[in-house]
């Protein structure tokens, strides 16, 4: 598994996979839907046409910041 630097994280779309927001988070992909199934994710995570989306505003908070998820907006 490769990280990413922030600076990487900060060229992102809007809206990343689960799988992406991992690889910045330098954890697995298996762990990310985990986390999501568990409500755990530290960002906040929605449902786009029946798939999990990472809002990467929110991944940058987290990894900038420490802080993520709904109550951070």
């Amino acid at each position: 598994m490769s990280g990413m630097t922030l600076r990487e994280a900060r060229k992102l779309p809007a809206v990343i996979s689960p799988a992406t927001a991992a690889r910045a988070l330098n954890r697995s992909r298996a762990w990310a839907y985990q986390a999501i199934a568990s409500g755990d994710f530290p960002c906040t995570v929605i449902k786009v046409r029946g798939r999990y989306a990472v809002l990467t505003a929110d991944l940058l908070r987290f990894l900038e910041h420490g802080t993520g998820g709904p109550e951070a907006a």
